[in-house]
């Protein structure tokens, strides 16, 4: 009998894929209105309500060479990500008749005048006319940079086409880029324990001249040991300048890949949680009703 697939949503490129699993957990009747189970002390068994993010790098070869490295992320986090790429689909059309459009048309009038001027004083104050007269020289430069100005003017102003999109950098905690997470449950004698860091990007432009990137999402997941800190608040950290048996896999994808899979992966929540959360809170809210009317009973 073949094992069932988790499988909500993958991607292919020329040198990697990824896919996003599911990991779902409901909560149990006693925390139905998480719906999604914590895991641990929080919730109803140490497996937390997650997706399972999984990125295979073939840049340095496939078989034994492909580099396979795993993340868990939160249930809300496609939600998010679905947000922005569905902003950056496509291009923003301004009119020639807005003011965004006139704007650049004087833009472009002053910069024909400006470059029309240095012309000019590089021309006419080279040396050659040492002899003539400021008068005609500032007469010519004039003359020059109305023209600039005029050919400017006269063009026909065309539909400015900007491109969409946002610059984006997932942030698990405000106070710093990506998700780190530590597996304090397999700490070894050592003080090592499993790590997990996770990047998630989106940068419209792939070079300082403004070229919209066709793939301007990255994704990166690096696996391996590091020694822990554990805080006394509950909080953990670790060296990652000390990390061990250390594997790192990034993917660029598409606006319209990620569109796609983060599409489907919120439809897909929401028909889980219809099917799997509902009889759990319906439940729940039995054994509510049932000991409210025991205690007025």
């Amino acid at each position: 009998m073949d094992n069932i697939s988790t499988v909500i949503a993958r991607t292919v490129t020329n040198k990697a894929a990824i896919d996003i699993a599911d990991g779902l957990v409901a909560a149990d009747e006693q925390h139905y209105a998480m719906l999604h189970n914590a895991g641990g002390k929080q919730g109803s068994g140490d497996y937390s309500s997650v997706f399972r993010l999984t990125i295979t790098d073939y840049s340095a070869g496939t078989g034994d060479k492909a580099i396979v490295a795993k993340a868990n992320v939160s249930p809300d986090l496609p939600y998010e990500l679905l947000e922005v790429a569905k902003a950056s689909l496509g291009e923003q059309v301004v009119s020639p008749n807005s003011l965004l459009a006139k704007a650049v048309k004087n833009l472009n009038a002053a910069a024909y005048g400006v470059a029309a001027l240095l012309s000019a004083a590089r021309n006419f104050l080279g040396g050659k006319l040492k002899n003539t007269a400021e008068k005609e020289v500032l007469t010519e430069v004039g003359k020059t940079v109305r023209a600039g100005i005029d050919a400017a003017a006269a063009e026909k102003p065309e539909l400015i086409a900007l491109p969409r999109g946002l610059k984006y950098e997932y942030r698990s905690n405000p106070a710093q880029p990506g998700q780190s997470k530590v597996n304090v449950y397999k700490k070894g004698a050592d003080g090592f324990a499993p790590v997990t860091v996770l990047e998630i990007k989106r940068q419209p432009f792939r070079d300082d001249k403004g070229t919209p990137s066709s793939y301007p999402w990255y994704l990166s997941i690096t696996n391996g040991e590091a020694p822990v800190k554990e805080g006394a608040n509950g909080t953990n950290s670790f060296d990652g300048s000390k990390m061990r048996n250390k594997k790192v896999a990034h993917i660029n994808l598409s606006d319209r890949d990620m569109f796609r899979m983060m599409l489907r992966t919120v439809r897909f929540t929401e028909v889980w949680e219809n099917a799997t959360c509902i009889p759990v809170v319906l439940a729940a809210k039995a054994r509510r009703e049932a000991q409210r009317e025991e205690v007025q009973g």
